[in-house]
C-alpha cells in the first residue's frame, strides 16, 4: 500500500469514526434520564344529590320540604348519613328547627329488609322543648329524611346514644320501627 492510500484509509477511518460517534451522541442514550412527563388530571368536582329535608315552618304549622344538595356518597347507608348530617344541620332561611340544636348523627345501620337504625346524641332527648306537636315534627324530620330519599329504606327505628328509647320527649311512641309520615307536611309557609 501506498502512503497516498494509508493516509486515505486513516482519513476514511476517522471519518467514519467522528459520524459514528456524533450519531450515537444524537441517537443513543444519554447520560442523563429524560424529564419526567408532566400528566395533568381532570379536575373532579365533589359529586351531589338534591335531596328533601324537612324543617319546621316559621307559622309552627307543621313541617316544610327543602331541596338541599347533600354530597353524594358511594354505599346507601353512607347516603343516609350524609342526608342525616344536613338534617341536623341549620335549616335554611325561613325555616326553624325541630330538632334540637347540638344533636348529632353517632351512627346509621341498616337491617337489609328495608328497615333502619338512626343513631342520634342525647341532646335530641336532653334539649327537646316537648310538646307532643313538637315532639312529632322531630320524628317526622328525622324519619322522613331518610324514607323520602332512599327508597331501599321504609322505616327507621331511632336509637339515643344506641340505645332503645320509647320516647324522646314523653309523648311520642318510637319504640319500633316507625313509617313515613308525610301528614305534618303543610303545603305553605305562612309567616
Amino acid at each position: 500500500m501506498t502512503t497516498g492510500r494509508a493516509v486515505g484509509v486513516v482519513v476514511s477511518v476517522a471519518v467514519l469514526g467522528a459520524a459514528a460517534w456524533g450519531g450515537w451522541r444524537l441517537f443513543g442514550p444519554s447520560a442523563e434520564p429524560p424529564p419526567p412527563a408532566i400528566v395533568f388530571a381532570p379536575a373532579t368536582a365533589t359529586s351531589h344529590i338534591t335531596a328533601t329535608l324537612f324543617f319546621g315552618a316559621r307559622s309552627g304549622a307543621g313541617l316544610v320540604p327543602a331541596r338541599v344538595e347533600v354530597p353524594l356518597a358511594s354505599t346507601i347507608a353512607e347516603q343516609a348519613e350524609a342526608i342525616l348530617r344536613a338534617a341536623l344541620a341549620d335549616p335554611p332561611a325561613g325555616m326553624v328547627r325541630v330538632v334540637p340544636r347540638g344533636t348529632r348523627l353517632r351512627a346509621f345501620y341498616m337491617d337489609g329488609r328495608g328497615g333502619a337504625f338512626v343513631d342520634v346524641t342525647s341532646d335530641v332527648v336532653r334539649l327537646h322543648a316537648g310538646g307532643s306537636f313538637g315532639e312529632a315534627l322531630t320524628v317526622a324530620a328525622l324519619v322522613n329524611a331518610v324514607t323520602a330519599n332512599l327508597v331501599a329504606i321504609r322505616s327507621v327505628r331511632l336509637l339515643v346514644e344506641g340505645r332503645e328509647v320509647d320516647t324522646l320527649a314523653g309523648h311520642i311512641d318510637v319504640s319500633g320501627l316507625l313509617s313515613q309520615d308525610m301528614s305534618l307536611v303543610v303545603s305553605d309557609q305562612r309567616p
